[in-house]
């Protein structure tokens, strides 16, 4: 959803201006012993969307944490995106320049690479 997300940004956004965001998903698993036996079990989960926006020359950001299992959804996204552009006009100039979107060949070629351990010697 991140990409629909920063789609909506480039359509909105003024040519110049660019837009990034940030997806942060995290689930922890608790277990709990007394003397032996299992005493508590628990899952969390918890997840967050940030975009920052470069608009007329000043920074804006904005988060939420209204996302489902795919990300933000739509109808949070451009509500999303609207505090960011706020937030930008609040902010200070700044000289920053995102850099050029990847192409999808390079994020498969990412998406392929694997890590492999180290021989020592």
């Amino acid at each position: 959803m991140i990409e629909e997300l920063l789609e909506l940004a480039r359509r909105r956004l003024e040519p110049g201006d660019g837009a990034d965001a940030l997806e942060r998903r995290v689930e922890r698993t608790s277990v709990a012993f007394e003397w032996g036996r299992l005493k508590a079990a628990g899952v969390t989960e918890e997840a967050g969307v940030n975009v920052r926006v470069l608009h007329r020359g000043r920074v804006g950001v904005a988060g939420t944490t209204a996302v489902g299992g795919d990300g933000v959804s739509a109808q949070h996204a451009a509500p999303l995106l609207d505090r960011a552009l706020a937030s930008a006009e609040l902010g200070e100039e700044i000289a920053l320049a995102f850099p050029a979107p990847p192409s999808s060949r390079g994020w498969r070629r990412m998406a392929r690479a694997r890590l492999t351990p180290r021989s020592r010697g």
